[in-house]
This record gives C-alpha cells, sequence and structure tokens, in this order.
C-alpha cells in the first residue's frame, strides 16, 4: 500500500511562525531624550522608538508602530508634546500638530509601503491600538442587550436620513443596487419554507449544496455558476455543484485561489451561505438530544432523512442547541455530541461491506446521505485522486483488497466514528496498513500515525498484523481517542481546543504571513480573543430562563419581514424621504399593520435569545474596549519611558540606539525619496 493516504498527504494544514533577535547590552555613551532641533531628526527619533514597541512584548503582545503613530502622535499639538521650540524652527504656528511636521518631509500615507527588513526584525502580527470595529455596528449591537424592547432599535434605525445617504455621494448610494429586489428574494429563499416545498429533508441539504456551489463560483470563480435548486433541479445539477465546489476549495487550501467579497455585489452569495447554514441547523434539530450516549441507527437516520420537509421543521430552538454545546464544553463525555453530530448530518446509512458497514474497497453509489457525499467528494478533489493501489494482490474472504476508493474509505472513516470500528471492518483494515513504512508518503499523515502508533513498523502490512495498543484505541474509535488522549508524542486532544481562544484555533489552519508592521487585529477581536468554552457557558448562563418561545428563531418569520421589504424597496429608494415611512414606520412605536416594520417589532418583542446574545456581546465588548485602551496606555508609558540615542546619520540612513533599561535595539533605518515625500526604504536590526 505505497500510496495509501497520499490523498490525504494534500490535506495539510500549515502554520507559519516568526521569531525574532532581540539586541542586548548597555551602549556607550547613553543620554537623556531631546527633543530634535529639526523635524526630519525628530520622526526619524520618535520612530526608531516605534520600531521598539514592534520588536518588544507589551502585554504579551507586539503593537504597530504604524497604529501608534496615528492614534498618540499624529493629531497631537506639538506644544501638547513638548515641542514648541520645534514649531517655532520649523516655522509653524502655535496650533501645528506632529501631523504638519511629519508630512512637511515624509509621505506618510506611504511611509512603509515599500519597506525593506531584516529577518531579525520582528514580522508577525500586532495589534492596532485603536478599536477595529466600525462605530454604527458598534451602536448597533450595543441595542440587542434590550432587545425585547425594540423601540429603541427601530427608533435609532430610522434616525438615519435615507434622503441625504441614499443621494449621489451620500454614504449609502451604492446600496441602492444591494436592496434590489432580486437580492432580497435571494435573502427570503435564505429563511423561507417556500424554496423547500415538497422536499424530503435530505433534498433540501441537496438543494442547500447546490446553493453553496453557487455562493462560493461567485466568492472565488468567474460567478458564471447559477445552477438551480428547485426540487425538478436537483438530480440534474447535484453532481455538476459537487465538481464545483470541490474545484473551488481545493484552490483555496492551495493557494491557488482566494476569497472575494463585496457586499455591493455578493448579497447572491451571501444569501446561499446563509441558507446552507440554516439547512445544517433545522436539519440537526431533527435529531433532538445530541448528548446521548444511544446513537440513532441507520434505519433511525434514514427514515428521518427520508421525511417530506414541513413549515414546523423551519425553527431552531437556540437553548436547547447551546444545552448540547455546554455538554460538548464540559462534560468528560462531550464526545457524545461529535458522535451524533457525525450520525446526524455525515453517515453513510447503506452497508456495502461483506464484513458490514461502508466498504472501502469499492465505490459507495447508494445515496448522499446528508453531507456525507459532499465532505467525501471535497477531499477526494483535494487529494487529486479517486483510487489507491494498495498493491494487496490476494483476496481475503473473497474480498478483492487491492484498490481503496478515496470517498467510500472517508464515508467508512466517518461511519466509524459515530458507530465504532465494527461498522467497517474493512476501513479498520486500512487504518491498520496505515502503520507500515510501507505504505505512507512524508507528510502529515505519516507523522501524526508514527505519534499515535508509537513509531513506524517496517516493511508492509499483511492481513492480521498487530498494531500498537494506542493505536489499536484510535482504530476502534477515533473520536473517543482523540477526544482525551494523554499521548505526549501527539500533544493534541479534542477536549483541550475548547479551552484555547478561537483565534489560536483559527492558527491552526495557517499562521500569520510573515509581513512588517502586519496589523492582526479585526473588529470581531472581542470575540476571538475567547475560547469556545467560555463563549458557550456565558450564553447559557443567559438563556437558562428562557421559555422556549422566547429562546426559538422562527426562520419563516425573518423570511416574511425580508418579503415585506422586498414588495416596498422600489417605491421606498424612489422616494427616499418618506423611506422609513413605506416600510410601516409612522412614529415611536407606531408601525403599519402588517408592515415589514410591524412585523420585525413583533419578532424581536420575542426574541430573548436575541437579548441574551446581546448581553453576552456587550459584556465582551465592554472588556475587549477596556483591554485596548489599556494595551495603549502601557504603550505609551513604555514610548515616554524610552531613551535614544543617535549613533550616526549619513545621506538619509540613520542609527539610533534605544532602550528602556533592560533591553537595548538598534535600528538602521534608510530613507529614500525627495523632501516632503520621503519614505522608509529599509529597516534593520543591527
Amino acid at each position: 500500500m505505497k500510496k495509501l493516504l497520499s490523498f490525504l498527504g494534500a490535506i495539510t494544514i500549515t502554520a507559519s511562525a516568526s521569531a525574532t533577535v532581540v539586541a542586548c547590552g548597555k551602549p556607550a555613551g547613553q543620554k537623556q531624550n531631546e527633543i530634535a532641533t529639526d523635524g526630519l531628526s525628530q520622526v526619524m527619533q520618535d520612530y526608531s522608538k516605534l520600531l521598539f514597541l514592534n520588536q518588544n512584548e507589551i502585554n504579551g503582545v507586539h503593537v504597530s508602530s504604524s497604529s501608534y503613530l496615528k492614534v498618540n502622535l499624529m493629531n497631537q499639538k506639538l506644544s501638547s508634546l513638548g515641542m514648541d521650540k520645534l514649531a517655532i524652527n520649523e516655522g509653524l504656528d502655535s496650533n501645528a500638530t506632529y501631523n504638519d511636521v511629519a508630512n512637511k518631509y515624509f509621505d506618510v500615507n506611504n511611509l512603509t509601503s515599500g519597506v525593506t527588513v531584516s529577518d531579525n526584525i520582528y514580522q508577525g502580527g500586532v495589534e492596532s491600538l485603536e478599536n477595529q470595529m466600525d462605530s454604527t455596528i458598534a451602536t448597533l449591537l450595543g441595542q440587542l442587550t434590550n432587545i425585547t424592547n425594540p423601540s429603541g432599535l427601530l427608533s435609532l434605525l430610522t434616525s438615519f436620513d435615507m434622503e441625504q445617504m441614499l443621494a449621489p455621494g451620500g454614504l449609502l448610494e451604492s446600496f441602492k443596487d444591494v436592496l434590489s429586489k432580486d437580492n432580497l428574494q435571494l435573502l427570503e429563499n435564505a429563511f423561507s419554507t417556500d424554496v423547500y416545498v415538497g422536499m424530503t429533508m435530505q433534498q433540501t441539504m441537496d438543494s442547500s449544496v447546490i446553493g453553496l456551489a453557487n455562493a462560493l463560483d461567485q466568492l472565488m470563480g468567474e460567478g458564471k455558476l447559477n445552477l438551480e435548486y428547485s426540487k425538478e433541479k436537483l438530480e440534474a445539477n447535484y453532481k455538476t455543484a459537487i465538481s464545483s465546489i470541490g474545484e473551488n476549495v481545493g484552490g483555496l487550501l492551495s493557494g491557488e485561489k482566494s476569497i472575494s467579497f463585496d457586499i455591493a455585489t455578493n448579497i447572491p452569495a451571501l444569501a446561499e451561505i446563509i441558507r446552507f447554514v440554516r439547512t445544517i441547523l433545522i436539519n440537526l434539530n431533527q435529531f433532538g438530544d445530541l448528548t446521548t450516549e444511544t446513537i440513532k441507527t441507520k434505519k433511525e437516520i434514514k427514515e428521518i432523512r427520508s421525511k417530506t420537509f414541513d413549515s414546523s421543521d423551519n425553527k431552531l430552538n437556540l437553548k436547547n442547541l447551546v444545552s448540547s454545546l455546554k455538554f460538548l464544553v464540559n462534560d468528560d463525555n462531550g464526545y457524545y455530541v461529535i458522535k451524533n453530530v457525525l450520525a446526524s448530518l455525515f453517515v453513510s446509512v447503506e452497508d456495502t461491506g461483506v464484513l458490514g458497514g461502508v466498504s472501502p474497497f469499492e465505490e459507495y453509489n447508494e445515496g448522499n446521505d446528508g453531507y456525507a457525499d459532499l465532505l467525501a467528494s471535497i477531499l477526494e478533489k483535494v487529494a487529486g485522486m479517486e483510487t489507491v493501489d494498495t498493491g494487496m494482490d490476494e483476496p481475503f474472504m473473497e474480498i478483492d483488497l487491492s484498490t481503496v476508493y478515496i470517498k467510500a474509505f472517508i464515508r467508512a472513516f466517518i461511519n466509524i466514528g459515530a458507530y465504532g470500528a465494527d461498522d467497517s471492518i474493512g476501513a479498520g483494515f486500512v487504518l491498520s496498513a496505515l502503520a507500515y513504512e510501507d505504505t505512507l508518503e512524508e507528510g502529515i499523515i505519516k507523522d501524526l500515525v508514527s505519534k499515535i502508533n508509537g513509531g513506524l513498523y517496517e516493511g508492509a502490512y499483511t492481513v492480521g498484523a498487530e498494531v500498537s495498543e494506542e493505536y489499536q484505541s484510535f482504530i476502534v474509535d477515533w473520536v473517543s481517542y482523540l477526544w482525551t488522549n494523554d499521548n505526549k508524542e501527539l500533544n493534541f486532544n479534542l477536549k483541550s481546543l475548547l479551552d484555547q481562544p478561537l483565534s489560536g484555533l483559527m492558527n491552526l489552519f495557517g499562521g500569520t504571513t510573515n509581513k512588517f508592521d502586519n496589523i492582526t487585529s479585526s473588529g470581531f477581536d472581542f470575540l476571538t480573543s475567547k475560547s469556545l468554552k467560555e463563549i458557550v457557558n456565558d450564553l447559557d448562563a443567559q438563556m437558562v430562563e428562557l421559555t422556549d418561545e422566547q429562546a426559538t428563531v422562527d426562520f419563516g418569520e425573518l423570511a416574511n419581514i425580508i418579503g415585506e421589504i422586498k414588495n416596498k424597496i422600489d417605491d421606498a429608494l424612489a422616494n427616499p424621504k418618506d423611506f422609513w415611512k413605506i416600510l410601516g414606520y409612522e412614529g415611536k412605536d407606531k408601525y403599519t399593520p402588517g408592515s415589514a416594520f410591524d412585523l420585525l417589532d413583533k419578532f424581536l418583542k420575542k426574541a430573548g435569545w436575541l437579548e441574551s446574545v446581546g448581553k453576552v456581546i456587550d459584556s465582551y465588548l465592554s472588556v475587549y474596549a477596556g483591554k485596548i485602551r489599556k494595551l495603549n496606555t502601557d504603550a505609551k508609558t513604555l514610548f515616554n519611558s524610552l531613551n535614544v540615542t543617535k549613533e550616526s546619520s549619513n545621506n538619509d540612513k540613520f542609527v539610533y540606539s534605544v532602550t528602556d533599561g533592560k533591553i537595548t535595539n538598534k535600528f538602521e533605518i534608510t530613507l529614500t525619496g525627495e523632501t516632503g515625500n520621503k519614505v522608509i526604504k529599509s529597516i534593520a536590526l543591527l
């Protein structure tokens, strides 16, 4: 089985790490900072301090030099910075700012856009000293804390002057295209029951897969794919959709493709992604308790997937979902939730193997089985092969072992995750074979198997060969093994990941690109700084007292709200002065019966779940804002305490020693360009 699992070798997750080198020691001739007599020298002196902030951690992070410059220097009056003499020397008045000095010499907007830096300059992610969340969005999120009394939020919305905002040059001028009837119809479909009328639950999933293919093609491809996903078109378009998704995801993982999102043009893609997620949730909701040890049988799963979709299925009790997640993140048996999710969405229900379960040694053509076919097809595409020649020419119990079918093996592996190894003896053979040296190509899979197995066995696998007890545990029930294993070589288990910040989990799928002053802060840092365990427990604490009505999201009601907006949007856009009135707003707490505002008001008044989410978000935003303030305060304290010595300056090349009394960095900064347009050409840590 020399080539076995080379297909998984293509599915690699890489993480890049960056290292920094700090020059330490006490510089000769160190003296206290002085205000420079000319603007160029002052900016260079200050910039050397900013490089120190970039190079050395503050509160466990590195601070962006450009962010510090913008937040704490550029808009400050020279007088407030103690630079009155500098202002006089530069011929500036008493109201002059640091920005005036900087712009006199530099192209500030492109100061480091083309800079090259030495390898020992820190080039990992740096933190901004500004809150990256849009202020309007933050204000709207703040309204969620009292959403069951929605008058505040609705009054806030209607305070926007739409006539001015939709006018040429207005903030929302391009929003007219976003709010087209076609786009609103797609958003309505994302939540509506109408799109799934007459379909089985399995067909709703197939339809959502076709929609996902359209979305990814728009975000990553040429946007030419526009497959219909009605009941009548499912069979004709499903395979094309699967193939397209595989190509796009494969291209994304290989770096050949990237996702590009523009709200003005990608509403159709956003709508289909929402519909895909909604469909996952309503299908998962069919399976009830996800914390039970007793996994539903294949017969039960088949019956659920075969039942006809009903409008009553278009709801989700978030309290129940959060309760299941609470069990996942807190209980030692939390892996039951993973098994139930695998069974609900991915288990293949037909047995094709002589020994039971899905045989990896023959093609599986028994149905799409939830999203199993989607996942298997993606991995097959990423692998770039459909089969693997095992080199095992001798049959075993009349089973031809010579070829492993990738999609069938993945299905069998999923089934083992849900039900254990007894579900697929054939897949157990394949997994056992991985422990042998001749089976695997170099790569992540070989390394993973070796760590679990305690090394690899020499030679090729033969039927009946034994593997280590540790690896046998993995083969018998890989979900249970990965949940809490204490294998020091593997140094990984799923349960421990739940305690890690979400930002750390995302880094598992790729590290920060090495780039100087690479700001990695985002408007979602308030959330990604928390672990899944923290988030779930906080949500549960807020939702525990909710009634079923308060905890239930009725997707159909959201569809009706969007539908009413769709019916009135052309009139509202044509008459922006009466924009809100046309949509049903008649004044504080007064709405036209049956209008979008009337339906929205009724929806929000019982949306206790949304208020619970809002309270959690509000508390996170408050903590995050405090964290930024403290980081900025500490950065300013350090900046002001740093001592700088100019070692030399010659032909736009400056060398500065910067110290905080413990660490000393010597930076060489080279400029290029004419006065007024100078930029930094290179930076080196000497």
